[in-house]
């Protein structure tokens, strides 16, 4: 009886060992594919570096048709003004937001990585928005202090790791003043291309085949985006696709903002939610809209996972959309060495997902669509994750007054009344006037500077004319990309930088 009573004891340790195993080696494996999800995203930057490196290897090559003077006289020129850039000591940029990575503790967070505007989706900005946030900037640069560093980042002004761009407070201001300034100029902008009305009270089916005829219309030209490189195919340098709702981009300092999209085509924004919403979609912050896009396998790894998609359009013969899964049981095999998914040859194993009906999927997770003929328009509704909580409130209103389901949160503004009527009025197309005190800048000469220093009623340095350019050099207009702050000790520099001058500064550092 005792033999018995130790066999069924050894048994049963035997089955908790087993079971301890078992739980060990799952956790293994969640390691590893953390691991390697990790790896690939090491080898995706290493292939950007060496693209950014080959590309700066090109910009070397055609500087050396310079002259030796010209370049002189253009680095002694420069170089006043990248000295009041960088008022610091030393040369090399402090750290900032955009530039750090975290390793997380867990097997569900293992790498968190940002590189600038690399993972800001990869938008190419509307030049309205880059605009309108620098005048923002000029309005509001009394406010900012002296030791704020503006790092250049993919071609965008962004703030570097300074007490201004840190403090709650004073990007909850600027996300408002971004946000009041963008209503005010996009009022009573829309597309000559955007729906004809809202569309109320039509059946799903209605709904559908109205905002299919209202894509059609939009040309091709209206389409095309040099944004979003890692979703094109390889070898095209263009894509036809529209963001509608929340971006969070470099040109708006990290905010989220509503795109120049959303204002452009707003009626169609509307229709495509309204019949979003009878075919039960969830929470969505953004709309993506592509036509006779074939995405490459990619991840949308700044969005919030859960992702709805649904297709408009007569395509045949493919069109689904290919999610990864272990447990799947089709296979995709890639067809190129992409970075961060794997080499060419690789076969995946997920899902294929039929769009001609509402489907639900993980956006972190590695897709792409499956190859296909005729016109195919894929409506992909999403949620951003990044800053989501320093949305400004009269963005919130106007996403919702378009009908969006945003996701709850804790937002650093609060809605009020306000918002809510100036959103109303921008859906309607009323044109709204921005607050007292800010205006456009003036379209033939730059914005004169604000001075920061000491209680001077100095004011700042008028621009002078522009001078001719010399041959073999870059002409000298005038339009300026931000306001530059001086020490007291520094002489007044009466030449402001053009555009063109800017980036002719950047090819030389």
């Amino acid at each position: 009886m005792q033999h018995l009573q130790h066999a069924a004891m050894a048994a049963g340790e035997h089955v908790s060992l087993l079971g301890k195993l078992n739980e060990r080696i799952k956790l293994s494996e969640e390691y590893k594919t953390k691991t390697e999800n990790m790896i690939h995203r090491i080898l995706e930057q290493h292939a950007m570096w060496r693209a950014q490196h080959t590309a700066i290897l090109e910009v070397y090559a055609a500087l050396g048709g310079w002259t030796k003077d010209a370049a002189q006289q253009v680095v002694a020129a420069a170089l006043p003004s990248l000295q009041r850039s960088c008022p610091s000591d030393s040369s090399a940029p402090r750290p900032t937001r955009s530039e750090q990575i975290v390793v997380l503790d867990g097997p569900n967070q293992v790498w968190d990585r940002d590189f600038g505007n690399s993972e800001f989706q990869d938008q190419v900005p509307h030049p309205i928005e880059r605009e309108m946030s620098q005048q923002v900037i000029a309005d509001e640069s009394v406010d900012v202090l002296e030791d704020d560093d503006v790092m250049l980042v993919a071609e965008e002004p962004y703030p570097g790791n300074t007490q201004s761009s840190q403090q709650p407070d004073s990007r909850s201001s600027l996300g408002r003043q971004f946000a009041r300034s963008q209503l005010a100029r996009m009022s009573a902008r829309s597309s000559e291309f955007d729906s004809p009305s809202f569309c109320s009270g039509m059946s799903a089916d209605e709904l559908g085949q109205q905002i299919l005829t209202d894509l059609d219309r939009i040309p091709d030209k209206e389409w095309e985006t040099r944004s979003r490189e890692n979703v094109r195919p390889a070898g095209e340098a263009k894509s036809l696709q529209k963001t509608l709702g929340f971006f969070v981009g470099a040109r708006w300092h990290g905010i989220p903002m509503p795109t120049t999209d959303t204002f452009n085509f707003r009626r169609l924004t509307g229709n495509i939610l309204l019949y979003a919403r009878q075919l039960g979609v969830g929470e969505a912050t953004s709309i993506q809209v592509t036509k006779n896009l074939c995405t490459r396998p990619h991840r949308d790894v700044n969005n919030r996972g859960p992702s709805w998609i649904f297709g408009l359009g007569d395509w045949t013969e493919g069109g689904e959309t290919f999610v990864q899964d272990d447990r799947g049981t089709e296979e995709h095999e890639l067809q190129e060495h992409i970075p961060g998914i794997g080499p060419k040859g690789k076969v995946l194993r997920g899902f294929k997902k039929d769009i001609h009906t509402l489907q639900q999927f993980d956006g972190t997770k590695i897709h792409c669509t499956v190859p296909f003929k005729g016109t195919r328009y894929a409506i992909i509704l999403y949620a951003i994750n990044r800053s989501y909580h320093e949305t400004p409130a009269l963005a919130r209103a106007l996403l919702v007054r378009l009908g969006f389901n945003l996701p709850l949160h804790e937002f650093e503004a609060n809605m009020q009344a306000e918002d809510e009527e100036l959103a109303g009025a921008v859906v309607e197309g009323r044109p709204e006037a921005d607050e007292p005190g800010r205006h456009p800048p003036p379209t033939d000469r730059p914005r004169p500077l604000k001075r920061l220093h000491e209680d001077t009623e100095e004011a700042a340095a008028e621009p002078q004319a522009p001078s001719a350019a010399k041959p073999g050099q870059p002409a000298m207009a005038l339009p300026i990309l931000q306001p530059v702050f001086r020490s007291p000790n520094e002489p007044e520099v009466q030449e402001l930088w053009s555009d063109s001058d800017m980036e002719a500064l950047k090819d030389l550092k």
